[in-house]
């Protein structure tokens, strides 16, 4: 819970938390929980669209949209869950994020649509 943070201090902050919360309700996706993910950091998210990107992994890592409750629930499954699986997690959703949601990967696409127009 701390708030803002500089823009070119964001990289090692991530980096040096546990974990992300993302607050934002479903309908797009929010850069800050991706900017988590890149970094390896895991992102807990209320947001649906995360779901494709977080993969196996979003059972664990999605709760119910304004529901303290449910967030206490998943924060306390991350904190819990054993070294090895968390960094499966980072590991597995910087990849993601990295894959589908990086410049290079919307190039690719982009260049695709192209292609078929």
């Amino acid at each position: 819970f701390a708030g803002s943070v500089a823009h070119a201090k964001i990289v090692s902050y991530y980096q040096s938390a546990f974990a992300h919360v993302n607050l934002c309700a479903t309908g797009s996706l929010d850069k800050a929980a991706l900017e988590a993910m890149a970094c390896g950091t895991i992102s807990i998210f209320s947001n649906a669209a995360y779901v494709p990107i977080a993969g196996a992994f979003s059972e664990k890592l999605l709760f119910k949209y304004t529901d303290p409750t449910d967030l206490a629930r998943v924060m306390e499954g991350v904190l819990n869950a054993s070294e090895k699986n968390v960094n499966g997690m980072r590991f597995f959703l910087r990849a993601r994020v990295v894959t589908e949601c990086s410049m290079n990967s919307f190039m690719i696409q982009f260049m695709r649509l192209l292609n078929d127009i």
